[in-house]
Parts: structure tokens; sequence; C-alpha cells
């Protein structure tokens, strides 16, 4: 449970910083002084983001060795309600981010994140309620 929260975490940091970047890329630039407007905002949301996902990567890989060879003991019900309310939250940001998606390549990087949460949680999910590790 401990994984799936640091990785709700992750997702929360990265795609409010695509939010935030995208809303500062996108503001008018009146003073002159910024030769590349405020898009830099976009490449350092996308390393963050990036760094998240090393970094998430990285606990993952150290937990799966961790537990190599043992079952863990589930609590099927909370999973579920977990796994169930992470469909919904990314079904919503499927739809908010849909339409950005071709206009910035921080958009298109959140909404791709997005898709493959959205893909891979019912998998993920449901090999837990039935008492298998992830695979």
């Amino acid at each position: 449970m401990l994984s799936d929260a640091g990785h709700m975490a992750a997702d929360v940091v990265a795609l409010s910083s695509a939010l935030i970047a995208t809303r500062i890329a996108t503001r008018a630039d009146k003073t002159g002084m910024r030769t590349f407007g405020s898009y830099r905002a976009e490449v350092f949301a996308s390393g963050l983001t990036v760094l998240l996902m090393l970094g998430a990567a990285v606990y993952v890989t150290v937990e799966a060795l961790r537990r190599f060879g043992t079952a863990p003991d589930v609590a099927a019900g909370p999973m579920l309600l977990v796994g169930a309310l992470g469909l919904v939250v990314n079904v919503i940001a499927l739809l908010l981010l849909r339409g950005g998606a071709a206009e910035s390549l921080n958009v298109k990087g959140a909404y791709l994140e997005v898709v493959a949460d959205t893909v891979g949680l019912d998998r993920r999910h449901r090999g837990r309620c039935a008492g298998r590790a992830d695979r």
C-alpha cells in the first residue's frame, strides 16, 4: 500500500507541475526580456517528472527484490476501493488533459502518463486482490 501511496503522490506532483508550467508558459511576456518566453517552465516540469518516475522505478525495483519469494497479506476491500477511486480520478484526468495534449509536449507527457496508469491500474490491483504480487 505504501508504494501505491508514493506512486500516487509522485503522480500528483508531476501532474500539478505540468499544469503550473503550462499556465506559466502560456502567459504573455509583456517585458520582452525573455527570449524564449516562459516556455522554460515546461522543460523544468518535464525534468521533474522524469526524476520522479526514475525514483519511483528504483523504489519499486528495491521493494520487488526485497519481497521476492514472499506472498504479502492483502486487505482486498480497501485495495479495491483505492483501485476504483484511482480509476475514476484517472478517467477525469484523461478527459481534462486530452484537449491540451496536441498543443504542449508537457501536457502530452502528462496525458500519456495518465493513460499508462489507467491501463495498468486494473491489472495491478486485480492481482493484489487475488492475493498475488504484481506481475
